[in-house]
């Protein structure tokens, strides 16, 4: 059980490794009791493979930093125009190291205009996938990376849909 709940603290984590999901939360992606949860939780900071927030002072410096970083994506947002979906397809390219990340972005939101209804046909989702993967192909001639950055897209619009 441990395990499990270790994994989602690590997929509701941000890039420093920090994360403040509930316990209700935790219990219900695992699909086990509060109880059992907090068990898990106390094994783990046991283990020292998880540390938790022991003051609040912290625990407010880590979010007050959150928050700063936040509202500086969504002022970098706003400046390109994208809404969360294209922004999020811009930094996922970026951190691909995908060159002319924006122009593709605007190419792959253009795709999800065409295909809105992705989610529910299999029809739409091959077109869209089909789509996306030309519109980074565009700019990585290397299909092996083009494959794994698409499903990675994907994946994780995924695991997004589910939250």
């Amino acid at each position: 059980m441990p395990k499990f709940v270790l994994v989602v603290l690590a997929d509701a984590a941000n890039d420093q490794g920090i994360c403040w999901p509930c316990v209700a939360t935790i219990a219900g992606a695992v699909g086990v009791s509060k109880r059992t949860v907090q068990r898990a939780i106390q094994l783990l900071i046991n283990l020292e493979l998880i540390t938790a927030e022991t003051s609040t002072a912290e625990a407010l410096a880590a979010l007050l930093e959150e928050v700063e970083t936040n509202e500086a994506r969504k002022k970098q947002q706003a400046e390109k125009g994208f809404d969360g979906l294209t922004w999020f397809v811009y930094r996922t390219l970026i951190d691909a190291r995908i060159d002319k990340a924006e122009d593709v972005s605007r190419r792959i939101k253009a795709a999800f205009v065409e295909f809105p209804n992705w989610k529910h046909s299999e029809n739409a989702l091959r077109e869209l996938r089909k789509q996306v993967t030309f519109a980074i192909y565009a700019e990585l001639d290397d299909l092996d990376r083009v494959t794994a950055l698409v499903d990675e897209l994907f994946t994780l619009l995924e695991k997004a849909d589910r939250i």
